[in-house]
C-alpha cells in the first residue's frame, strides 16, 4: 500500500490517506490527475500508477503547505497556481528537484478556481461534468488553519462567497476535502461564510484549541477555524 490508506470513492475517484490529510487521484480517459501529495510518507507515487493503472499522470498542489506537498519530490513535475510558486520554492529550502508549473485556468478538464485566504494562491479544482469540488483546506468539518504566515481572514470570507456563488449557479454539490470528511455538501458554506464574519467583527468566542497552537478555535456549526 506504499503507507496510504487508499479509499474508492467513486468509479473514477480514489482517496489516499496519509496521516490526517488526504490527497486525491482522478482517473481519466488517458491521462489521471493527483491532487496534492501528502506528507510523503511513502510512495504516493507508486501508488497513484498502481490506482491508475500506470496511465500517464499529472500532478496538482492545492496550495503550498508541507502536508500537500511532501512527495512532490518523486514527479518531475508540479502545477500550482503562479501565487504559490514563490512560497512554494521556499519551503523546499533550496532542495527543488521538480519543475514548478504555474497553473493555467484549466487542467484535464478541471477548472481552476482561485481562493486566497488559507495560502495566498490556494485553489479549488471544479469539475462541473460531475457536479463535484475539490478544494484542499478551504473548507474542512474538522479545522480549516486560518493563523499565521500566509493566512488572510478577509480574503479567505471572499473566496467562500465566491464559492457560494458557484454552488448556487448549480456548479457542484458536493466537497471533497483534505482534512477531515472525505466531502461534506454546498450547504456548509454559510456556516463558515457566518462564522467567518462574526470572527472579523469579534462576534464569536473562541476557545482554546486542544493541542499547541498560537491560536484560538471558533466552531462555525460546520467546521472549526483556528485564528
Amino acid at each position: 500500500m506504499n503507507g496510504y490508506d487508499t479509499k474508492q470513492i467513486s468509479r473514477d475517484l480514489f482517496a489516499l490517506e496519509d496521516n490526517g490529510v488526504r490527497a486525491f487521484l482522478l482517473i481519466g480517459t488517458d491521462t489521471n490527475l493527483l491532487i496534492d501529495t501528502c506528507y510523503g510518507n511513502g510512495d504516493i507515487k507508486a501508488e497513484a500508477e498502481r490506482l491508475g493503472d500506470g496511465m500517464p499522470l499529472i500532478v496538482v498542489n492545492t496550495h503550498s503547505d508541507g502536508d500537500h506537498t511532501g512527495g512532490n519530490h518523486l514527479f518531475p513535475d508540479i502545477h500550482i497556481h503562479p501565487e504559490e510558486t514563490a512560497r512554494l520554492s521556499q519551503n523546499a529550502k533550496g532542495k527543488l528537484t521538480y519543475n514548478i508549473i504555474p497553473l493555467a485556468e484549466t487542467i484535464v478538464e478541471l477548472e481552476i478556481i482561485l481562493l486566497p485566504g488559507h495560502t495566498p494562491g490556494s485553489i479549488a479544482l471544479l469539475d462541473r461534468k460531475n457536479k463535484r469540488v475539490f478544494t484542499g483546506d478551504i473548507i474542512s468539518d474538522a479545522y480549516v488553519w486560518m493563523f499565521g504566515e500566509g493566512r488572510n481572514l478577509d480574503a479567505y470570507l471572499r473566496s467562500l462567497k465566491t464559492l457560494r456563488a458557484l454552488a448556487v449557479d448549480g456548479a457542484f454539490g458536493t466537497i471533497y476535502c483534505a482534512h477531515g470528511s472525505v466531502s461534506v455538501g454546498a450547504d456548509v458554506i454559510d456556516s463558515f461564510i457566518s462564522g467567518t464574519e462574526k470572527i472579523l467583527k469579534g462576534e464569536l468566542p473562541g476557545e482554546k484549541p486542544p493541542f499547541d497552537v498560537p491560536a484560538l478555535v471558533y466552531d462555525t456549526g460546520a467546521g472549526k477555524i483556528l485564528a
